[in-house]
């Protein structure tokens, strides 16, 4: 018997001008009760539009007879500008789709230095004062960290695979040992984002931890990489495929990046005197986290890619 193929085409346009837009990547998601599954994805070609094609043997082993309910992310590298989550085509059935993803022209979100200190602060405070937000904070620290501090929603299997990452490295007592020897030995000579991101990957394939090493592979196959160090997870795997545990040097972003990702910017994020935060409190909080990814890491969810740590 002759598997059908499905095929969903469609366009990416801007929503004012009507003109397609190019060199986006497009995921395609089946929405499920328990986790969303990704069926593929492309890159939008000069006019906006992609192309994507599934096998029918592919939906009767992941779906179990039933149909996709289909909706799609869109990403500029690998920030997530659209999602069309909360419009599923629902049951989808012909073999051939057609969908235009519309995107809104919506300035980008650019918060200065002292944003992010104010709301890193106004967070802690509110940590302080709500036992329920403490909680959900050690239960989903990446949640409300991109959500309070730097203003953004992240797509729920990126802020899950941001955790396991979180976790994976708070339950190495090597890890975090290396990285207070790291932060005191370049107090008095801050290093850029290039020279950070080198250390930090020789340092791992050094450690030769498993969940770590899983967690930055599983992160870059999925285009997600370290928030603030996005080529970290892809070095180390070029490096893995080699067989060499030498990190090399992570490219130099552009010149004309202003943005908190330029490296000439990765010195001067800072969050400034936290006189108004107990440090009594600030510890506790990061031992509630390490006592967590230790229990994660005990029970095996750092290494199980199935579950969601979120």
């Amino acid at each position: 018997m002759t598997n059908k193929t499905f095929r969903v085409s469609g366009r990416v346009i801007e929503q004012a001008t009507r003109q397609g837009v190019a060199g986006l990547r497009v995921e395609a998601w089946d929405k499920d009760l328990i986790i969303d599954d990704l069926l593929g994805s492309a890159v939008t070609e000069a006019d906006g539009t992609f192309h994507l094609s599934f096998d029918e043997s592919y939906f009767r082993e992941l779906f179990l007879d039933r149909r996709p309910d289909l909706y799609f992310n869109i990403y500029n590298q690998n920030e997530l500008i659209k999602s069309t989550e909360n419009s599923v085509r629902w049951n989808v059935e012909e073999q051939e789709s057609e969908v235009v993803v519309e995107l809104e022209t919506v300035p980008p979100l650019v918060l200065k230095e002292g944003d992010l200190r104010g709301n890193m602060i106004s967070l802690f405070e509110d940590l302080q004062s709500d036992e329920r937000l403490r909680e959900a904070f050690i239960q989903n620290p990446t949640k409300l960290i991109t959500t309070k501090i730097v203003k953004k929603q992240l797509p729920p299997q990126k802020e899950s695979e941001t955790n396991r990452l979180l976790f994976s490295l708070l339950a190495n007592e090597r890890v975090l040992e290396w990285l207070d020897n790291y932060n005191q030995s370049s107090a008095d000579n801050p290093v850029n984002k290039k020279q950070f991101a080198q250390d930090f990957a020789k340092a791992i394939t050094e450690l030769d931890d498993g969940n770590i090493t899983l967690s930055l592979i599983r992160n870059a196959a999925l285009g997600y990489g370290i928030p603030g160090l996005t080529d970290v997870a892809e070095q180390l795997i070029i490096n893995n495929a080699a067989g060499q545990a030498v990190a090399t040097p992570v490219a130099q972003p552009s010149t004309s990046d202003q943005s908190t990702r330029s490296s000439q910017n990765f010195n001067g994020i800072g969050f400034g005197n936290l006189g108004q935060i107990d440090p009594s409190f600030i510890r506790a909080t990061i031992e509630q986290l390490i006592s967590y990814a230790e229990e994660l890491k005990q029970v095996g969810r750092l290494a199980d890619l199935n579950s969601q740590i979120r």
